[in-house]
């Protein structure tokens, strides 16, 4: 970390992005739960229906890191980190356009898939200082989520 003539410590970019970026995952996993019989209403299907929104996101990161792990796991980490990030924003885009059920579960459950997997890079590329900080800059933003 460089330290510039004022005195002040400057985060690298690098790490606010990932901070962001935990952030943004993590509010789009858990933001449907509140909303929930509205997006129920909204999608025309019962709300134990709408909530296989919720468990099929928590069901496709439980399978989809293991998979997307080992299917990514000889490839770079900046190939990946860019192509998981673009699955995301593909997969968020599906669920704001969604008019129905079907599409917005495709939505949510395509996102999970890149979860644990796109953090991983982007943490383990940093030294083994900032590394550290890193992920506790991500543990720290889901410790609070309830």
């Amino acid at each position: 970390m460089t330290i510039p003539a004022n005195g002040s410590r400057r985060m690298p970019a690098g790490l606010i992005a990932l901070t962001l970026g935990s952030f943004g995952i993590g509010l789009t996993e858990f933001v449907i739960a509140g909303p929930l019989p509205q997006v129920s209403l909204s999608l025309a299907v019962s709300e134990a229906a709408a909530g296989w929104l919720i468990s099929g996101y928590a069901l496709s990161v439980a399978v989809g890191a293991i998979v997307v792990t080992a299917a990514t796991s000889g490839l770079s980490r900046k190939s990946v980190l860019i192509g998981l990030v673009a699955l995301f924003v593909a997969g968020n885009l599906l669920s704001a356009v969604a008019s129905d059920y079907p599409v917005m579960l495709l939505g949510r459950v395509a996102r999970p898939c890149t979860k644990d997997r796109s953090c991983t890079p982007g943490s383990s590329s940093c030294p083994t200082e900032k590394g550290k900080g890193s992920r506790g800059i991500r543990g720290s933003l889901f410790a609070c989520v309830p």
